[in-house]
């Protein structure tokens, strides 16, 4: 544990076939941090780097949770299902390709969702998206609890950050925080190579599966969710 005592912010990171990336990230996102904060990997029983990620478990502050292979949705939403109701009053969602750049980064989004006056989500510059997308969110886990969820289950990896920005910007609970950089090094920026993950997700375009199960969501099942997290916040 923390000598900075009880930690109130889960960062979940599920990761595959790059502890490096991962590695950075952890260093990143642990040494900017100011409040107690920690990391959840979520990893794939099949890695075929398991020792690799299996020493970066080592690090004080981060911990793996290895089960059937999942996806990035998949893992998000059973690590925060598991989490929920351990003291966090926050969860995070970024990418081993993220890479929290200010110092103090976790307090001041977590600040951001305060001044929302209730539960709400946070964002910061990704120096890609900036204000248009959350691609790195922090939440409340209340929200989680009433939605059951923390990345949209219908999507297996794109338009999650679409939904956060639907749902917050539905509920007048969203603030983007331009002051706070958490930098997106995706290859589509040509910030890294394009790896085996990366073309195990594909590349995004309207006709990916996920872009249609999202605009059903949307259509169908948003302004419920919306609903739900409106009541939390009366």
């Amino acid at each position: 544990m923390s000598s900075r005592g009880t930690y109130k912010l889960l960062v979940i990171t599920p990761s595959r076939g790059r502890p490096d990336h991962l590695e950075a990230m952890i260093h990143e996102t642990l040494s900017s941090a100011t409040k107690d904060t920690q990391i959840a990997v979520g990893l794939d029983t099949d890695e075929p780097r398991m020792d690799e990620y299996l020493d970066l478990a080592r690090t004080d502050g981060v911990f793996m949770e290895i089960g059937p292979r999942k996806s990035l949705s998949g893992w998000t939403n059973h690590i925060a299902s598991k989490f929920l109701d351990r003291g966090y009053s926050h969860f995070a969602s970024l990418g081993d390709d993220h890479r929290p750049r200010t110092v103090g980064w976790d307090a001041l989004l977590m600040g951001s969702v305060s001044k929302t006056c209730g539960p709400g989500f946070a964002y910061g510059d990704d120096l890609a998206m900036g204000p248009n997308l959350p691609t790195a969110v922090v939440v409340s886990t209340e929200i989680v609890r009433a939605l059951g969820w923390f990345c949209l289950p219908c999507c297996q990896h794109y338009c999650v950050d679409n939904a956060w920005k639907d749902l917050g910007n539905g509920a007048g609970c969203l603030v983007y925080n331009p002051d706070v950089i958490i930098e997106h090094l995706h290859c589509s920026t040509g910030k890294s190579q394009v790896d085996q993950t990366y073309l195990d997700a594909g590349g995004f375009h309207t006709g990916h599966p996920d872009y249609f199960a999202y605009l059903d969501w949307q259509q169908n099942r948003a302004k419920d969710d919306i609903a739900a997290i409106r009541r939390l916040r009366a």
